[in-house]
């Protein structure tokens, strides 16, 4: 007479689930209100008034807390909604949706970056607030940067070629390893800047 066992096989089915859960398996975020909230936030970073971008890049950075795995697409965005907005060859104090966008960027946690660098070459962010943002290996060349705050920047490895960074607040930043080759720094504040 054969025994069935089914107790035993319930239980280590439940356990081998329970294990799955505490791995990683269960996925919490509704991927289908992310990708939703995703895409009306693109839409808006086109509108035509201030207003609707600075809305679209605010819902951009919901994208990311919601997902942080959508954080390297997200910046990648952000970044070009910046070449796209600034122009380094007529140079204005950055707007509001720039500074929005600029402000995401610094209060993301680059680990999450999963290694993506932000391309903001040829842009215009001249006076912007950049204080504690990450621009690891980020390509700045031919950048205006005039009389921004970088205080606490880190921009190691980062491409500064031909940028324009005269009167730029870099104290205490970090630029291990970057390439300032022909970049301007007359008046730069520079104390307690890092290159090494």
């Amino acid at each position: 007479m054969k025994v069935f066992r089914w107790p035993v096989v319930i239980g280590v089915g439940a356990a081998v689930a329970a294990v799955g859960l505490v791995a990683g398996y269960w996925d919490p975020v509704d991927h289908a209100a992310v990708d939703s909230r995703h895409a009306a936030a693109r839409i808006e970073l086109q509108a035509d008034d201030v207003e609707g971008r600075v809305h679209g890049v605010a819902e951009l950075e919901q994208v990311i807390k919601q997902s942080p795995d959508d954080q390297p697409v997200v910046i990648t965005e952000l970044a070009g909604f910046l070449r796209t907005v600034t122009d380094a060859k007529n140079c204005q104090p950055v707007g509001r949706d720039v500074q929005a966008a600029l402000t995401v960027l610094a209060r993301r946690m680059a680990g999450s970056d999963r290694g993506t660098a932000l391309d903001l070459h040829a842009t215009c962010l001249r006076n912007a607030d950049m204080t504690d943002i990450s621009l690891v290996q980020a390509n700045l060349t031919g950048a205006n940067l005039s009389g921004a705050n970088l205080t606490r920047a880190i921009l190691d490895g980062a491409d500064l070629r031909g940028a324009n960074l005269s009167g730029a607040n870099l104290r205490d930043a970090h630029v291990v390893a970057a390439n300032l080759t022909s970049a301007n720094l007359d008046g730069a504040h520079t104390e307690g800047l890092h290159v090494g």
